[in-house]
């Protein structure tokens, strides 16, 4: 049986600039709020519109565009194409 996680100390311990930077999205600062176009993958709509909203120090982000919002560890599981509420397709199914 896998380990325990603490989503909420994991969170605390994350900076989003960090979680920003490894999947090379770039945005642009404004105070606390720092906007630029949506890097989701799953995002569909104009790329070149600045729709996604990211606050560091909350560590929180919106997209106007597709609406997709959360915590960093969604933005992280919606980069990687994992489905926040069953998580990765291949868990629990009998092919895995």
């Amino acid at each position: 049986m896998p380990a325990w996680i603490d989503f909420k100390e994991l969170r605390s311990k994350l900076r989003f600039e960090d979680v920003l930077r490894r999947y090379g999205v770039e945005v642009r600062r404004k105070g606390v709020q720092h906007t630029g176009p949506c890097p989701l993958p799953s995002h569909k709509g104009k790329n070149n519109v600045p729709a996604f909203s990211a606050n560091l120090e909350r560590g929180i982000f919106n997209c106007f565009g597709c609406g997709a919002k959360g915590n960093l560890l969604e933005f992280a599981a919606l980069m990687e194409r994992v489905d926040i509420e069953d998580g990765p397709a291949s868990a629990g199914s009998p092919e895995s």
